[in-house]
């Protein structure tokens, strides 16, 4: 059924629509925490598009800057300008 969160059909009869409400978002349960760049990751090996998913653990002490550094070089190597 679509996503790894989707429970259910989301969808609404036309009588429960409305411009706010769409869809049932009952229908989602909430995703496992710290997943998303996994879950992001295993949908886009499928096509072959690159995604990257780095731990803060893999940069050690003061992983900020080196971090930053690897996300700005990831952009600019698929939208370059």
């Amino acid at each position: 059924m679509g996503g790894t969160n989707r429970q259910r059909d989301p969808s609404l009869s036309s009588g429960q629509r409305s411009l706010f409400r769409r869809l049932d978002t009952l229908a989602f349960a909430q995703p496992a925490a710290f997943r998303f760049g996994f879950f992001l990751k295993e949908r886009m090996d499928k096509p072959g598009i690159e995604c990257q998913v780095r731990l803060r653990e893999e940069y050690g002490g003061d992983h900020t800057p080196q971090m930053f550094r690897d996300m700005v070089a990831f952009f600019q190597k698929y939208f370059p300008q």
